[in-house]
């Protein structure tokens, strides 16, 4: 066509292909039917609406006319290019190709028709023009959408809108979904990516999981819905993503990560697995958050103001070396609850009364206890709100700096690398403590004492220190169970009774293992029935290679069994002289212990001391300390990796990548608008 004018219905048929030297003007309709190639690009070319068909070869139309284009229909066998010029486009009749559809516009895009095609990408240019192609019948398999300035190097605020009938993959054009504005897509199967998705507010639905791995995704606040089967898996690098709202009911896990701070504003559920949320920087959750499998949130810094809840897995929260603020309540089942931080505000109920609570200090600093006044802190008030079975807290040196009366606590473990009580300290439950270093009771000017129903201290030292007047003791007592205390053969059991006194107290049996045992003649007391067994082990030298062995064990609470075995080769003491050897008395008398001749007597007995105690699972996103990777506290089989390939690099658990702007990303940097005119290539 050389040129063509014409003012109503213009048709154009040939057996062949169609193409052009002069622009074709017409206020009217253009139809073409073609039996080839069919390439209108004429810049000059005006029609209000067009639709054609050709058997063979792709159909190429642009229009210059001011307004919107309508698409009255398009069969064709290859690819379908219509460039609105002046305006918007609007498909008003089914469009359909073998290949691919481009729609290219200067003003909004829409559809009262469907779309079928393996790949769809379509454009606007210009100030907030929407991308509007949301019919229910549309059956495309792979799609780029744009909503750009006009130039085409950035987006605008114009909203995009789309919806499939199937499954849909994101970006296998290389341009993914970019807008300055808020981004919806549905789609009848699953969703997966092959490039980035980048707006304000994106709202992902799919009925057979949600695959969104790159790592350079760049969205504000996302909304996800999945049901049918499938994982749901997205990576972002934001400052700030907020997640308004997440249902997973497809049976997979949910595992979302930022390469910045996470919030969440709305409620969060997973009815078929587990749930991970992680964040590089902060994470503040004011949304409810619950799942069926493990649950963990993770940032540098945590607060949670929702509820937490998992029906049948593990809880992490892990603030890392930041604060963990609980102003929610966290709900177990019997799995572990396990909490991490720098410091830690507990404002609200942390329950698994069949459970296990596990509270461990990531500052490597003092713990304070009872008060909470300093360093990494937990007041009586914030222990009450910890109800579980058994709650282990995980600490560095801590001070008791005030009074403890723990109820809702089946057994308590306190771990450190030493412990300092200089307030009352009692727990309605079983007590074990374990330091490497030293267990102190300081009484100054009020009594001061350990007390639970049942209590075990394994430490370096126990060391109690009475108090400077009368009746101001410091004391170890069980209330209903038997009361231990083992130090290695180094160690020693020391009872400083000072004015007000020092002693243990138990309801049955008291059981010491320790290097020595100082002052505990009358200062160990069992109750009735009870027995007193003391074994000090602090080892002697002697130059036989025969050991002395003693061994003293003091049963009920006034008598005393002194059992001396020497070998029957003389044994040698340190100096060569003879003489009367330990002159410990346990029972209110004195009982000395001759040694052996020529020698002094002593003990080689080995220390009972304990063994190490293994430490609580703690798992980040990388599950590289403890458990399974990304398991967070249960089986791998609980969750799911976050990471994926992507135009960054993948990060923590999912979460890398680099760090974004706050601006919006644009299109292919330095791709003018004509270019954007041509339809794409395919311790303790």
């Amino acid at each position: 066509i050389t040129s063509l004018t014409g003012s109503g219905a213009m048709s154009l048929t040939s057996a062949a292909g169609i193409t052009q030297s002069g622009a074709i003007t017409n206020t009217g309709a253009l139809n073409v039917t073609a039996a080839g190639p069919v390439t209108l690009t004429n810049t000059g070319n005006t029609f209000s609406s067009f639709g054609g068909s050709s058997t063979s070869g792709a159909m190429s139309i642009v229009s210059s006319t001011n307004g919107t284009l309508s698409a009255t229909g398009g069969t064709v066998s290859g690819a379908l290019s219509i460039d609105s010029r002046g305006g918007g486009i609007a498909v008003t009749g089914t469009l359909s190709s073998s290949s691919s559809v481009v729609l290219l516009a200067n003003g909004a895009i829409s559809q009262s028709q469907n779309i079928s095609t393996p790949q769809l990408y379509a454009a606007t240019f210009g100030s907030g023009y929407n991308i509007t192609l949301n019919n229910a019948s549309n059956g495309i398999g792979n799609v780029d959408l744009r909503a750009l300035n006009a130039a085409g190097t950035a987006g605008s605020a114009g909203a995009i809108d789309f919806r499939t009938s199937g499954n849909l993959n994101i970006g296998s054009a290389g341009y993914g979904i970019v807008t300055g504005g808020n981004a919806k897509v549905v789609a009848g199967g699953a969703i997966g990516q092959t490039a980035r998705v980048d707006a304000i507010t994106f709202d992902f639905s799919a009925a057979g999981g949600i695959n969104l791995p790159i790592s350079s995704n760049a969205v504000d606040f996302l909304k996800i819905f999945n049901s049918g089967s499938g994982a749901v898996v997205y990576n972002n690098s934001e400052p700030t993503l907020t997640l308004t709202s997440i249902s997973q009911s497809g049976g997979g896990g949910v595992t979302i990560a930022n390469n910045g701070a996470i919030a969440t504003s709305g409620t969060l559920t997973n009815s078929g697995g587990p749930m991970l949320l992680a964040a590089t920087g902060g994470f503040s959750g004011a949304g409810n958050v619950s799942a069926t499998g493990n649950v963990g949130l993770f940032g540098t810094g945590l607060t949670s103001s929702g509820t937490v809840s998992s029906g049948a897995g593990a809880i992490t929260l892990d603030a890392r070396t930041g604060l963990l603020t609980l102003g929610g309540v966290v709900t177990g089942n019997g799995q572990a609850v396990n909490l991490y931080g720098g410091d830690m505000a507990i404002g609200a109920l942390v329950n698994n009364p069949t459970g296990s609570i596990v509270v461990n200090n990531m500052s490597g600093g003092a713990v304070s206890l009872g008060g909470g006044l300093t360093g990494f802190g937990l007041s009586n008030a914030e222990l009450n709100l910890l109800k579980a079975a058994n709650l282990t807290l995980n600490l560095s040196p801590a001070t008791v700096d005030g009074a403890v009366n723990l109820s809702g606590v089946g057994a308590l473990n306190i771990k450190a690398t030493s412990l300092a009580v200089n307030n009352d300290f009692a727990t309605s439950g079983a007590l074990t403590i374990d330091c490497t270093s030293d267990v102190s009771i300081n009484a100054s000017s009020s009594p001061v004492s350990i007390s639970a129903s049942s209590l075990s201290i394994n430490a370096g030292n126990v060391i109690l220190n009475g108090g400077t007047a009368a009746g101001v003791a410091a004391k170890l007592a069980s209330t209903s169970g038997a009361l231990n205390v083992s130090t290695p053969s180094s160690g020693s059991l020391k009872l400083v009774s000072g004015t007000g006194g020092a002693g243990l107290q138990s309801f049955s049996n008291i059981v010491v293992n320790t290097g020595t045992c100082a002052n505990c003649t009358g200062n160990l007391v069992a109750g009735a029935g009870g027995t007193v067994s003391v074994v000090q082990t602090a080892p002697v030298t002697t130059t036989n290679t025969n050991a002395v062995v003693q061994t003293v064990v003091t049963q009920q609470q006034q008598s005393l069994v002194s059992t001396v075995i020497t070998s029957t080769n003389n044994a040698t003491g340190d100096s060569g002289t003879s003489g009367t050897s330990d002159t410990t008395s346990l029972s209110g008398g004195t009982s000395g212990l001759t040694g052996g001749t020529g020698g002094t007597g002593g003990s080689t007995l080995l220390a009972g001391a304990g063994g190490s105690t293994p430490q609580p699972l703690k798992t980040n996103p990388d599950g590289v300390a403890g458990g399974d990777a990304n398991s967070f506290g249960g089986s791998s089989g609980d969750s799911n990796a976050s990471g994926g390939s992507g135009d960054s690099s993948s990060g923590n658990g999912g979460s890398g990548g680099s760090n974004s702007n706050n601006s919006k990303s644009t299109g292919k940097p330095g791709d003018p608008k004509t270019a954007k005119r041509v339809p794409p290539k395919n311790s303790c």
